[in-house]
């Protein structure tokens, strides 16, 4: 039996990369170039979109230009400590007996700090930059790249110690080949307390949007995967599947998955199965990313998406300022915040549409 090549699981990586190559090598140039933007880098967008992904894409070619890469979650306690320690496992065992390596979790100041120890004394102490720099220091190291994926649930301060000690780095007259990028859920930016701490370092990293696939990409993308796996999908079978796709990559997996299961003949995918898989991949698509994404949203984020579920396509904004029973300015505010986070997208002008497939009809029937 032919193993099934498509991968409907966050975490898991697809058979083949789908419609990022061209982000893939424009970030990539950095490990060319100094004095390059793309030295950090925020990718964001919407849950299931393949951000996880294009990072492991972006790392890979990290460690073809020579680069070491350093990989952590935001998720977790002591971020910064755990980066240094992964820094540490790159540099050399310090000479003499006794030698070890422990990370202090603790903050003094503005940076964590680790230290080398010997026969029970200190005999160096250092940051987070200067962690980073006895790597990128050592023959034969071309740069190093830190990435940090699901940043949205970082701890702000942790994430400031981190990108303030690359900031430092690619300064001055002597800069250094480090690089950070981040990925995770768009952040609206708010202005008080922490939260505008975790604004300020993320807005000065170059923002790449993670969205929709165009159709072409999907269909090339539907049609490698199935062929990867030994496989086609016949054309009337591939023209629904991309439909159905809605440039959603999690979806194009969805879809992928449980039409090849349907059809486990070795022969080309027909258009039945297609239509046999797609109420299996519409169950799958709301029970892993529609109902986590809606049970956090504000009451007032719930009922702008219940209004323009009202819509058969795109919404006019005054339409659902009148539906709300607020003003244009007070349903604006939801508005922009909902297209932060990636829910919704701007059509044109005055006029909004879901951003996730399935999402408008979610939001048709009540959200549990």
């Amino acid at each position: 039996m032919l193993r099934n090549p498509f991968t409907p699981g966050f975490g898991l990586h697809p058979a083949v990369l789908i419609g990022r190559e061209q982000v893939v090598d424009a970030i990539s140039s950095a490990f060319d170039t100094q004095a390059n933007p793309f030295r950090t880098t925020w990718l964001r967008g919407p849950s299931g979109t393949g951000k996880t992904t294009l990072l492991d894409a972006i790392q890979g070619q990290a460690g073809l230009a020579g680069w070491i890469v350093v990989q952590e979650d935001a998720a977790g306690p002591d971020l910064p400590g755990r980066i240094v320690q992964r820094l540490a496992a790159h540099q050399p065992t310090p000479r003499g007996r006794g030698g070890r390596v422990s990370a202090r979790v603790g903050l003094p100041g503005a940076e964590v700090q680790y230290e080398y120890q010997r026969e029970g004394q200190v005999v160096v102490e250092r940051s987070v930059r200067d962690a980073l720099e006895a790597v990128v220091e050592q023959p034969g190291v071309n740069g190093v790249l830190v990435t940090i994926d699901e940043v949205h649930t970082a701890d702000h301060e942790h994430l400031a110690i981190i990108g303030n000690a690359v900031q430092h780095l690619l300064r001055g007259t002597a800069p250094r080949s480090v690089a950070l990028i981040v990925a995770g859920l768009p952040q609206p930016t708010l202005a008080t307390g922490d939260e505008r701490r975790l604004a300020t370092f993320l807005t000065r990293c170059r923002p790449v949007e993670v969205d929709q696939l165009s159709d072409a990409a999907v269909r090339s993308g539907l049609q490698a995967t199935a062929r990867a796996g030994g496989r086609a999908f016949a054309p009337d079978a591939l023209s629904l599947a991309v439909t159905a796709s809605a440039g959603y990559p999690f979806m194009l997996q969805l879809v992928g998955w449980h039409a090849w299961e349907q059809q486990l003949d070795g022969q080309p995918i027909r258009r039945e199965s297609v239509v046999a898989a797609l109420p299996r991949a519409d169950h799958d698509l709301r029970r892993a990313v529609l109902m986590p994404i809606a049970r956090p949203l504000s009451a007032m984020d719930q009922k702008y998406l219940r209004a323009m579920a009202e819509d058969q396509g795109p919404s006019n904004t005054g339409d659902i300022a009148d539906r709300l029973g607020r003003s244009s300015q007070y349903a604006g505010v939801y508005r922009d915040r909902l297209i932060e986070l990636g829910l919704i997208q701007s059509t044109g002008h005055g006029v909004v549409d879901f951003a996730i497939p399935g999402l408008r009809a979610l939001y048709r029937s009540p959200v549990d």
